[in-house]
């Protein structure tokens, strides 16, 4: 018998999902990055991004399977004003996370291909990001390529993703 496909979405972020989004940030923070931060600094973290929507144009992004969240992904419009390019239409991608226990599914491929064809089809020009020399072969895979003539970023590297072909960062 062959199992029926899990319907899954990308959806920006409800309040109706605020638990969920809660217990997602906790094991962000915890597990992934073993800051093990308590409920209290997990519930700011949570306040500062809610307020971030509003004042920077942050978004969040979640990801649900059959209409339970499995991930989250979180951009920010490019500010950098120190550069002298035109970065109008840039997105950094602040976060991108997948419960444990759901990984290997490629639902992080899933999530950030469904997030890049939405942002192309409202104008935005590209995302960057930074990530570790580990997750190179991940962001590789999805299309991101270095830009390391652009930023000093230490031990990380800067990654773009064109979603326009006229675009470079």
């Amino acid at each position: 018998m062959m199992n029926a496909e899990v319907s899954r979405n990308v959806i920006p972020f409800e309040h109706s999902y605020s638990a969920a989004f809660l217990s997602m940030l906790s094991s962000y923070y915890n597990e992934d990055f073993r800051f093990y931060l308590n409920e209290e600094r997990i519930t700011g973290i949570f306040q500062d991004l809610l307020y971030d929507t509003e004042r920077s144009g942050l978004r969040i992004h979640l990801l649900t399977e059959a209409g339970i969240p499995a991930g989250f992904c979180i951009l920010l419009p490019y500010t950098a004003k120190e550069s002298n390019e035109d970065l109008s239409g840039w997105f950094l991608l602040r976060d991108l996370f997948i419960r444990p226990e759901r990984r290997r599914n490629l639902l992080g491929t899933f999530l950030f291909h469904s997030v890049a064809e939405q942002y192309r089809a409202e104008g935005a020009r590209g995302i960057c990001l930074t990530a570790s020399p580990s997750a190179l072969p991940f962001w590789n895979r999805l299309g991101f390529e270095s830009a390391p003539d652009r930023f000093e970023t230490g031990s990380r590297y800067l990654l773009s993703y064109q979603l326009t072909p006229d675009t470079s960062l």
